[in-house]
């Protein structure tokens, strides 16, 4: 195992390293030694060194003086070398790279004495002083991580509040950063988020990467703000951009501000697809529908003509946020603003900061923002609304999305919100909504199917998100899972190979039956993922046989107690022809061995060590029933409906370990005999499964 941080620094040794001990020479006379152990200076347990040329040969304790001072006939001259006791254990200079190696040292001792390679005694290690150090120095980097986690959530919030792309790149797209805003992340995990600090020949093609740096080079050479239109391919679905990139000062990079503007792409596209409709089926409204169709096209570049202008006017201000027609708020929890930046035309920043909504807005307005914010603050849950407001006497349309902010606790503390100026946007969309009446019968048969192909692509990302959902728990499985059975078994490779030559027969198996019974849990921990994976991309075959049932049931029972070290006992009944005497049982025995294994295992698993499981099984001629009740923790009523989830664990469950497999494999196994499981539990009071399969399935492949 590495050595912890806190431990590397040679300052740091002094904590708890005593690079000068108190020494004397194994000829010193008792009598002369007496004073410092009785010095009031001196700790209880501080030993005193006994040295010659430097090199250590033993120690003196009070307690050695005390045994010879006991006999009133004893010299008290007699050299101290007669007391002398002998070094157990020793450190060298490379374990203190090593703090697990120094605890394990200084276990049984509360002083530990440090040995150069030629035999001198550089100095004692305090036990006590050393795990001092080490609770010190985690304390401080924990408070570092809070501070930091506090910070960076506070910056994410604001960022996540923005609807722009911003991004910083140079002229040869060498570095490429994307601040990750709610537009980037609407389009990425947050875990592994796109294009973050990536080159662009990373993700474009060559040809594409020399057309997307083009007006970068252009604004670059002439110092001056390029307006542009362009579209990515994302997950085989092109997205348009309104990017507008400014040239930093003095610098050879620029700040790339873009706003998804696919939805009027494509209201676009399909008023042109609608136009050559009508143009082919409705000859005799041609002439009429080729004039809204010119009209249409004005209003569109009207539109684009104004949303330029808007850009343009933006992108002249500050770099980064300036450059974004957003304003930010910040307020506490009783909605009075904390921080304001760039507020709209109006009102000034500084004056904002402890004022609430009805000392700067209408009463009307001033309610129904505070409507939307104590509702955000109610439900912990963000929301993003357009709201008009009076300004300066003038309507305006603002698009708003208000967040909750939390404390380091996760108490939600007060709330931010991102607002941006739509009114033009708006009053251009009720224009269109106005041509668009005499449209509206035609337009149903086309909306219908845009509807149903959107929610056949709703579908589309729901699945991609469960598969997302699904790795990222098996990664958080497997990396928890496998860590601690990897960590026993070279933990206990390195005490063999360190201590075996010292250890007695009987203590090396004992740390050999460890590592094989751990290679034998991660064995089954492989088994488990193999049987969910081949289930969900079908390939888990069923095939019955004839199976006696009461023999199966003994055998598991058998395996399980075995590697059950916690003594429970288990209570087997069985009714009816269990062992197929009457009549062929015919099961999956591979398939039913996965079921039962996994039940039992639950129940010894969650319930006290010497506690009872009772186990019935009852066969009829149709079909068989296996209970297994248990007296253990019981399951969470917010955890039930994610029982047969893979990968999911009841929040009861504390330091158990466990995979959150079994009861996936179970229902799986189940569904594939054509049989039902019924799991009823009270937390606290135990758990009974009830598995019902009928008898005599046909094979499946």
């Amino acid at each position: 195992m590495p050595s912890l941080d806190p431990f590397r620094s040679p300052d740091a040794f002094d904590a708890y390293l005593d690079r000068h001990p108190h020494c004397i020479s194994p000829d010193t006379p008792l009598s002369e030694v007496l004073p410092w152990l009785a010095s009031p200076t001196r700790q209880s347990s501080e030993p005193l060194c006994v040295t010659e040329d430097d090199r250590l040969l033993g120690f003196v304790s009070a307690t050695d003086a005390l045994v010879v001072l006991a006999d009133p006939t004893a010299d008290r001259n007699v050299p101290i070398r007669h007391l002398i006791r002998p070094v157990e254990r020793t450190a060298t200079p490379d374990d203190l790279n090593h703090f697990d190696r120094l605890l394990e040292l200084s276990l049984d001792r509360e002083t530990l004495p440090l040995i150069e390679p030629d035999g001198r005694l550089a100095g004692l290690i305090s036990r006590s002083r050393l795990l001092r150090a080490f609770s010190e120095q985690r304390r401080e980097r924990t408070l570092l991580d809070l501070k930091f986690q506090t910070s960076e959530q506070q910056l994410r919030r604001m960022l996540e509040a923005m609807a722009d792309v911003v991004l910083v790149v140079d002229a040869s797209g060498n570095s490429i950063k994307i601040a990750p805003t709610q537009a980037v992340l609407e389009d990425s995990s947050q875990t592994n988020p796109r294009l973050i600090d990536r080159t662009i020949d990373r993700f474009l093609h060559p040809e594409t990467s020399q057309r997307f740096l083009e007006p970068v080079r252009r604004a670059l050479q002439t110092q001056q703000i390029v307006s542009f239109e362009y579209s990515l391919s994302v997950d085989t679905h092109p997205l348009w951009f309104a990017a507008n990139i400014s040239p930093m000062p003095e610098s050879n990079t620029a700040i790339w501000v873009a706003r998804d503007i696919t939805e009027r792409k494509n209201i676009e596209k399909a008023l042109a697809d609608l136009t050559e409709q009508l143009e082919r089926h409705v000859d005799e409204r041609t002439e009429q529908l080729r004039a809204a169709n010119e009209q249409l096209q004005r209003e569109i570049a009207e539109r684009q003509d104004i949303e330029a202008a808007l850009h343009q006017s933006e992108e002249r201000f500050e770099i980064a946020l300036k450059n974004s027609p957003i304003s930010v708020f910040t307020k506490n929890a009783e909605l009075r603003y904390t921080w304001a930046y760039n507020p709209p035309p109006g009102l000034d920043a500084e004056t904002l900061v402890g004022k609430c909504n009805a000392e700067v807005f209408t009463r009307d307005d001033a309610r129904r923002l505070t409507d939307i914010e104590q509702q955000v603050l109610a439900s912990k849950s963000g929301t993003r609304e357009e709201i008009c407001l009076v300004l300066n006497g003038n309507f305006r349309y603002y698009d708003l999305t208000v967040e909750p902010l939390y404390d380091p606790s996760g108490a939600v503390r007060g709330i931010v919100c991102a607002s941006m100026d739509v009114t033009d946007r708006k009053l251009t969309e009720e224009a269109l909504k106005t041509l668009n009446q005499e449209l509206e019968t035609i337009v149903e048969e086309r909306t219908a199917q845009i509807q149903e192909t959107n929610t056949q692509l709703l579908q589309a990302l729901s699945a991609e998100q469960e598969l997302n959902e699904l790795k990222s728990r098996f990664v958080t499985m497997t990396s928890h899972e496998f860590r601690t059975p990897l960590t026993t078994i070279l933990g206990s490779a390195e005490l063999l190979k360190h201590y075996g030559n010292k250890w007695s027969d009987e203590k090396k198996q004992s740390y050999l039956d460890r590592i094989y019974t751990t290679v034998a849990h991660m064995t089954r921990l492989l088994d488990d993922v193999l049987t969910v994976s081949k289930a969900e991309t079908g390939q888990l075959g069923f095939s019955p046989s004839p199976v006696n049932l009461k023999a199966l049931c003994e055998t598991l029972i058998d395996g399980c107690s075995v590697s059950d070290d916690r003594q429970h006992s288990v209570k087997f009944r069985h009714r009816g022809p269990c062992d197929g005497s009457s009549h062929a049982l015919e099961l999956d025995a591979r398939l039913l061995r996965q079921i039962l294994a996994n039940l039992l295992s639950n129940a010894m698993k969650y319930s006290q060590a010497g506690t009872s499981i009772d186990f019935e099984v009852v066969c009829q001629n149709d079909r068989v029933a296996f209970q297994i009740r248990d007296r253990g923790i019981g399951i969470p009523a917010d955890d039930r409906k994610h029982l047969f989830e893979s990968f999911h664990r009841g929040k009861n469950v504390g330091n158990i370990q466990g995979t959150g497999l079994g009861l996936s494999i179970v229902k799986k196994s189940v569904d594939l005999h054509g049989g039902d499981i019924q799991i009823d539990s009270e937390e606290g009071r135990g758990t009974t499964v009830t598995v019902t399969i009928p008898l005599r399935q046909e094979r499946q492949s």
